[in-house]
Parts: C-alpha cells; structure tokens; sequence
C-alpha cells in the first residue's frame, strides 16, 4: 500500500511531532513493503535557506525549502525528530493549503492517509483516517475559555461524524468518545501502547549529557495541567536527605492558557531553595532529551490528563529501560509495560516516597540495548497491525 502520513495540525509542540513518528514507525514495522509518504507542512522558499534547515536526504525536490516555522519551535527541533524516518518515508516539503496537498496526494499516487486532525474535503481524492486526541476540556474546563470549549465540541462532533474512521492513543478516549458523542458514527481504532527505541538513536553511555550530577526527569510541555508543581514539591521534600541529586524539566516555556504558569513555578523554586538544583531548559532536540533521559535516575510524569497512557514521556521512558514514576490517572493506567511505579495524582509525598525508594535500591538494572529494539519492535507491529486496518477499512469504505 502505498501510505500518506499527515503532519498538518501536529508539528506545533513536541507530542504531535513525536506521535506522527510513532504513526510511521508503527506502519513501517507491521509491513515493511509500504511505500510511506511524509508530507510536512512546512512551507516553502529558496533553496539556499532550505539548506540551512534540512539534511541531504530531506531534499527529493531540490526546489523546496521551508520557511515558516509553527510557534514555538525552531526549523532543527522539527526537523531532528524525524531524522530516524530517513530509510522509512519519501519526504515531502509543502506549503500549508489544501492544494498543495492535493496536488503532492496525485503525484505520489498515494491511496489513503492519516491522520487527519480535521475532516479532509471530498476533493482531496483519497480516504482518510481522522484522529481524536483527547477530552481534556471536559474534565478540566477550567483550564479553557468557554470559546475553546465549544470549538472543541464542535471540532470532535464533527471528526466523530464526517470521518469514516477514527484513531485513538487509549481506551479512554474511545469511551469519552462513546460518552461525550454518542451520535458519532465513525469506527474507533484504539492504537496500543507502543513504546519503541530509534535504532538510529546514538547514546553517549559513560557521561551524564552534560550534568555532573545525579538527576531525576520531567520530560513535558509547561503547561498547567502537566503539574510540574507536585514534582518539585516532591523533589523539596528530599532534598536535604540526597544533596547530591537535582531535577532536571525540558519542554516548552509556554502555556497560553496561564502565562503566569512558569513564573510561579520559578517562584516556588526560589522559595524552597531550589534554585540551582531544579533546572529548566527548555527546548531541547529529541536527540539530547533522549540522552539526558537514558542517563537519568528516573522520569517524572506529574500529569493531571493525557490522551494517550503516560503521554510521550513514559513512552520514552518505556522505550530506555528508565523507571517512570507516574500520577494515577485512568488513562496512565493503561500502561502494560516497563519499570512503572504510580502515586496518586497531585500528592507530593506519594510521589516523594516513590524517588526514595528507587534511590535505595541504586543501581537498577536496566534492560540491554537488543532486548529493548526487540520489545519496541515488537509492540510496534502490533500498533503498526491496527493503523493498517483502520486505513483498509476506510478504503473498503469508499467503494
């Protein structure tokens, strides 16, 4: 089959990105004969600044460039996490119009895509899969303006309703979805958990990425539902017992929704004394975050709400052998796999007393390198085996 896979919508904050690598992947383990075409909405421009941005083997067109860039994010920490698809996909570079895509769907002869973030038109001439990502406004509307209420309500009735099929990170979607759309008629595809190891990944095993010290991980976006304040809470109470240890937070610096978000966070910080041991940094590439987390005692997943179990984070975790160290939500107790430990969702000394405890029992052994590419791969093909038959489906559909 020959497979398009769609960036538009996702390439705005480091989960989408890393889910459409995922989608790739999937496809690509559970048949290898797939022809997979990437198509990036990126824009375009010059050749000379193109080349700036993206490596040799990100130029099939030598015309196409990239000029604009989603909020937030630099053209090198788009581009980088897709570096690993290199023997996988026919990249395509394109500017942001459903022309465009249309006219890149004809000439690579592409017959179905995924996933769609909005309903595709009629024109576009090839079946396609949507995707729901989560219900996040209906469990914290709070963190939402009445306005963006009910453009999501009425984006995910109308994706429920137009698309044939739908694609979901987690059980829990599939029943709010069931719960919150009742008239919704497209079929539900629920993609396993599927955390996987780049076999492209280069890991420096004797060094600590930079940090002289012991560190635990947040692995997120800074936005107010994450929590990031129930990890440094918990990092507080066991600072004077372990002074050698730091925590370590990469992600966005943003949230729209609560400006102030990271300006309390860095408050708190100083008020507990933290200051030079609970480290920011930002954005990073996949390829240091990885690393930082390889060598990392354990992830912190403090989330109040995911779409998918763990979200990217315990992926990665899952995927490196490294402990995580997870709120309770429902949907995170999806996960089936990996060094998974849970505390209640919010509680700070759950939390604490989970850090203790795997500091007592250092060093853990990690799974080798093999056995971990074979787990990957393995669950891998089985997500890979359900986005297949999502796209068969909606090609059997159409006839």
């Amino acid at each position: 089959m020959k497979v398009g896979i769609l960036g538009q919508g996702f390439l705005g904050w480091a989960g989408g990105i890393g889910f459409i690598v995922l989608v790739t992947q999937a496809i690509a383990a559970a048949d290898p004969a797939s022809e997979i075409h990437l198509f990036l909405p990126l824009g375009t421009a010059n050749k000379n600044r193109l080349l700036k941005f993206i490596p040799d083997w990100m130029l099939p067109n030598k015309k196409a460039s990239v000029q604009r860039v989603p909020e937030g994010l630099s053209h090198r920490l788009i581009l980088d996490a897709f570096v690993g698809l290199k023997d996988l996909v026919s990249l395509h570079i394109l500017d942001e119009t459903p022309l465009a895509l249309q006219k890149a769907l004809r000439s690579t002869g592409v017959e179905a895509v995924l996933p769609a973030m909005d309903p595709l038109p009629s024109t576009l001439g090839v079946p396609w899969v949507g995707y729901l990502y989560d219900f996040q406004h209906r469990y914290l509307p709070a963190f939402f303006t009445a306005e963006e209420i009910e453009r999501r309500n009425t984006a995910f009735q109308k994706m429920a309703m137009m698309a044939s099929a739908v694609i979901v990170n987690s059980r829990k979607v599939r029943s709010d979805i069931e719960a919150f759309v009742p008239e919704a008629t497209a079929k539900i595809f629920v993609m396993p958990f599927a955390p996987f190891l780049d076999p492209g990944l280069v890991f420096e095993d004797d060094v600590q990425s930079g940090q002289a010290r012991p560190y635990f991980m947040v692995c997120n976006q800074f936005w107010i539902h994450k929590d990031h304040g129930t990890a440094i809470r918990a990092f507080a109470q066991i600072a004077s017992q372990y002074p050698h240890v730091d925590l370590l937070c990469t992600g966005s610096l943003n949230d729209y929704r609560a400006p102030d978000y990271v300006p309390s966070l860095q408050d708190e910080i100083a008020r507990l004394g933290l200051a030079k041991r609970v480290k920011l940094l930002g954005m990073v590439t996949k390829n240091q975050q990885m690393q930082l987390l390889k060598n990392s005692l354990g992830l912190i997943q403090p989330t109040l709400f995911e779409g998918g179990p763990g979200g990217g984070a315990v992926y990665d975790a899952v995927a490196l052998g490294v402990p995580a160290l997870v709120s309770d939500i429902e949907v995170n107790r999806e996960v089936d796999c990996g060094d998974v430990r849970f505390f209640k969702a919010g509680d700070p000394g759950q939390l604490a007393r989970l850090m203790v405890d795997l500091l007592l029992n250092l060093p853990l052994q990690r799974p080798d390198r093999l056995a971990l590419l074979a787990s990957g791969q393995a669950r891998l093909a089985k997500c890979g085996e359900v986005l297949l038959e999502s796209l068969a489906f909606v090609q059997k559909t159409r006839l």
